[in-house]
């Protein structure tokens, strides 16, 4: 496995996250420890790495998410 070590992490939430899934994947940059999964508070997201080992992790809320204002 390989560990989570990136220069930048980077978190961006999305609209449409399976097809953002099924772009990265065919361009083989889904991180291999960080594949499409729900997580328990609800929000489905993966990881993908860039050439400089940066990770961007991609979610997506639940229908109806509204985010509160802290």
């Amino acid at each position: 496995e390989t560990p989570f070590t990136a220069a930048v992490v980077a978190e961006l939430g999305v609209r449409g996250i399976d097809e953002l899934y099924t772009h990265c994947e065919g361009r083989d940059i889904v991180h291999p420890n960080a594949p499409l999964e729900e997580k328990p508070w609800g929000f489905r997201e993966f990881a993908v790495t860039d050439h400089d080992g940066n990770l961007v992790t991609f979610f997506e809320p639940p229908a109806g998410y509204e985010p509160q204002p802290g």
